[in-house]
């Protein structure tokens, strides 16, 4: 009875730990608000996987900052958030599409 019971014991916590980390991740995300510093932002949710920035003739500054996240609905799948900076300050939020993500997963692969 016991050889059975630690493995399920072990389950039930990684369960549970797997989940609050989500809830963590989701909880910082939903923090963000619009005004918010691009600084703000980048303490949030740490570094941009990747970032673009353009600034016109009369010094507005527009920057993008995007966020590749990876989320479980069947299968993995990726998708970008997308938040968009007029002068440092966040002015825009929207998801890009998602895409099908073929990687075979690891618990603790982290990608």
């Amino acid at each position: 009875m016991s050889r059975l019971f630690t493995p399920f014991i072990i389950l039930i916590l990684l369960t549970i730990v797997s989940c609050a980390s989500l809830k963590s991740a989701s909880s910082k995300s939903d923090n963000i608000k619009p005004g918010m510093s691009k600084e703000e932002v980048i303490k949030l949710l740490g570094r941009p996987t990747h970032n673009t920035f353009y600034e016109e003739d009369d010094g507005t500054l527009f920057e993008t900052l995007v966020y590749e996240k990876l989320v479980l609905r069947g299968n993995w799948y990726t998708y970008d958030d997308i938040l968009e900076f007029k002068n440092n300050y966040l002015k825009s939020r929207y998801q890009g599409p998602e895409r099908y993500h073929s990687k075979t997963m690891q618990i603790g692969d982290g990608k």
